[in-house]
């Protein structure tokens, strides 16, 4: 749902805007659960899958499209994202912000909004103009209603967490410190313990 509404998106804007148009394609898995894994053991990064959907099938051009394989998060995907938004700035020199507009889940549209508001906002801020959308989701893709509504108990758990951390990590460096340097205790657990080990997904 969310590459399909990226892709509705993608065509409606006009041509010439279109030809100007760089789509990131974040992550590389979930802090949730394991990768699925390729048979010869490789991991099947998250963003893989779509990149070859929004080319082959919704007709997005291979040229356009950037897949990132380091995001494992909400809140890394937002830092990803503000390292490619500060190196296209940085080549196309823009004299209006950025438009940048990210598209996920329904569900998880609040959480995503104030985890890319902070990275885009971390100081010096990048110079964007930020549209969260969120995609419709049917609730039997994660396990019926009340596995939905779990769900969104834990989503509104993680934006008040967002927005605790924002009052602390307000600059760049900070929130690059805060991701890479273990602050992020969840992130620090899937890449250095032992999480999902009997599944084969962790690291």
């Amino acid at each position: 749902a969310r590459c399909r509404a990226a892709a509705a998106f993608f065509h409606a804007l006009p041509e010439a805007q279109r030809n100007a148009t760089l789509v990131l394609v974040n992550s590389a898995g979930s802090l949730n659960g394991p990768n699925a894994r390729h048979r010869d053991g490789r991991i099947v990064f998250e963003s893989t899958p779509m990149l070859e959907l929004l080319e082959s099938s919704l007709s997005v051009p291979g040229r356009l499209l950037h897949g990132e394989f380091m995001s494992w998060d909400t809140v890394t995907n937002g830092l990803v994202a503000r390292h490619f938004v500060d190196a296209v700035v940085a080549v196309w020199r823009p004299s209006e912000p950025l438009p940048v507009d990210v598209f996920t889940s329904d569900f998880h549209r609040d959480r995503t909004a104030e985890a890319f508001a902070w990275a885009m906002s971390a100081s010096p801020a990048a110079p964007v103009d930020l549209t969260v959308h969120g995609a419709p989701t049917d609730a039997r893709w994660l396990g019926g209603r009340a596995a939905l509504e779990a769900r969104l108990r834990h989503e509104e758990a993680g934006v008040e967490a967002l927005r605790r951390r924002r009052k602390d990590v307000r600059t760049l460096a900070e929130l690059q410190g805060f991701v890479l340097l273990g602050g992020h205790g969840g992130l620090r657990a899937y890449l250095h313990g032992g999480y999902n080990k009997s599944s084969g997904g962790g690291w």
